[in-house]
């Protein structure tokens, strides 16, 4: 349901709720152009594509991510914080850190600061813009 390789997937795995695709690059993150309707077919809450976020220089973010849900009625979450606790643990054991910066490539991106507590807790922290219905109250960046 994705739409990519299965040679461009470096890991796969299953949280609580979620399955998690790692892929190799940024690149395939951000092209990736999913079938909502295979995708709304598979047993679980979402499905969250990412990978290690380029090191160009440029780039701040330690990970960046795409979480698809449609089988809970939506088919790309913008900024999906119960996704990123599901990868927070798997990128502080591979990336050998306890704080992570995290993007999230939606239409409408965000990003977020994932800490590993040591009790296996996390600290997630965001900006955002929450909606409801025709309003849209804004909270203060992080």
């Amino acid at each position: 349901g994705l739409n990519i390789s299965v040679d461009d997937v470096v890991y796969f795995g299953r949280n609580i709720y979620d399955y998690v695709v790692q892929v190799k690059n940024e690149h395939i993150v951000r092209k990736c152009s999913p079938h909502f309707s295979l995708l709304k077919q598979v047993d679980t809450r979402a499905t969250t594509l990412t990978a290690i976020a380029d090191t160009d220089g440029t780039n701040v973010y330690d990970t960046i991510s795409r979480v698809f849900l449609p089988r809970v009625g939506i088919d790309e979450d913008h900024v999906c914080g119960s996704a990123h606790c599901g990868i927070a643990q798997h990128y502080s054991n591979l990336l050998n850190k306890y704080e992570l910066s995290c993007y999230e490539a939606s239409s409408r991106p965000g990003g977020l600061i994932m800490t590993v507590l040591e009790d296996l807790r996390l600290d997630l922290r965001a900006s955002c813009h929450i909606t409801f219905g025709p309003s849209v109250v804004a909270l203060p960046p992080i």
